[in-house]
């Protein structure tokens, strides 16, 4: 007998979103991937924490994909080629896709970069597929931001260093959501005379020891792994570190 995957049908896909939009919504945040370098052992954690919370919503902070043989920086000439990188990462994606049909993606800087290489050839991106279509990941939504429960989830792209993230809120007058800063992980509180503001940094699965983080090996400061939680419709967040 053929084991035969089943995919949602859009229709499908659009009925399940409607009814999660009218439930409590229990946000999953999971950090940048950066595929094909994810750290071993982390969707367990993903799914472990979803489970705990009782999470009914699925966000991903962008950087899905790493690109490092299309980089902007120095590409590695021992490293993967363009077509194995991608092959492996497709591979890596899938049973995060599975366990997570339905899902709001950020599109990360290192997303991007085919789309900035095409442009940068002058070249219409109308001659790119969608990131879906490429990954095999029909239930994922794709967009720069998000709004949820007035929290605004972005990748992060355009901020830096510990206080990138909640400066980010105050300048925007806005709860925030963002990865992007790989060795940062937090929750820092902000108050006006009108409200309330947080902000959450995510950190990143990136395995730290592959060699797209070449850059990096002689940095103190390592990727913290971890997941976030958005409690009480946006008001509520909590993170949660994996133990390596």
């Amino acid at each position: 007998m053929t084991n035969k995957q089943y995919r949602l049908t859009e229709e499908e896909a659009k009925l399940i979103k409607k009814h999660r939009d009218n439930e409590d919504r229990r946000v999953l945040v999971i950090p940048d991937l950066h595929a094909p370098f994810i750290i071993p052992g982390f969707l367990a954690h993903c799914k472990k924490i979803y489970n705990k919370y009782k999470c009914n919503r699925v966000h991903f902070s962008g950087d899905i994909l790493d690109n490092s043989f299309s980089s902007f920086h120095e590409v590695n000439p021992d490293g993967r080629s363009a077509g194995d990188e991608l092959k492996l990462a497709i591979e890596q994606i899938k049973p995060f896709w599975e366990a997570f049909p339905i899902a709001t993606v950020c599109i990360g800087n290192h997303d991007a970069i085919i789309s900035r290489k095409l442009v940068a050839c002058g070249l219409s991106n109308t001659w790119l597929k969608d990131f879906n279509e490429v990954l095999g990941t029909p239930g994922w939504e794709w967009a720069d931001s998000f709004e949820i429960d007035g929290v605004k989830y972005i990748h992060g792209t355009g901020s830096s260093g510990r206080n990138g993230a909640i400066n980010r809120a105050i300048n925007w007058n806005t709860k925030i959501v963002q990865g992007h800063i790989h060795t940062e992980t937090s929750i820092i509180y902000h108050a006006n005379k009108d409200s309330l503001l947080w902000s959450m940094q995510l950190g990143a699965a990136f395995d730290s020891d592959s060699y797209a983080a070449n850059y990096a090996k002689n940095f103190t400061k390592k990727p913290i792994v971890s997941v976030g939680v958005i409690l009480d419709n946006g008001n509520l967040p909590i993170l949660e570190p994996m133990n390596l």
